[in-house]
């Protein structure tokens, strides 16, 4: 998550936003584990599972990119090295008005 927010952070002026998502763990959980990690993003609960079968999360941590106009637009699953330019990419073609990867 430090990673992610990191890349995300250097869009900020182009409104990209971060949302986490918890999957079904009690809000006091989701908070300390923020805190710990120095996270300021939005996190929110899915307390029934709906998003994480809405998006077939398959492995944690999933990485989704939501266009402007509510499409995946990027799917990344698990971290690694790779991580940051792979979004960091998919990041400048939106915010250029590309698909991402064309």
């Amino acid at each position: 998550m430090p990673l992610v927010d990191a890349v995300v952070g250097e869009f900020a002026d182009e409104g990209v936003r971060l949302v986490g998502v918890n999957m079904q763990e009690d809000p006091e959980t989701v908070a300390a584990a923020a805190q710990r990690l120095g996270m300021a993003q939005d996190v929110v609960l899915d307390i029934d599972g709906a998003t994480t079968e809405k998006y077939e999360v398959t492995a944690i941590p999933q990485t989704v990119v939501i266009d402007a106009e509510g499409r995946v637009a990027g799917l990344f699953i698990g971290g690694g090295a790779g991580l940051a330019n792979q979004l960091r990419s998919t990041l400048k073609d939106l915010v250029a008005g590309e698909s991402p990867g064309s």
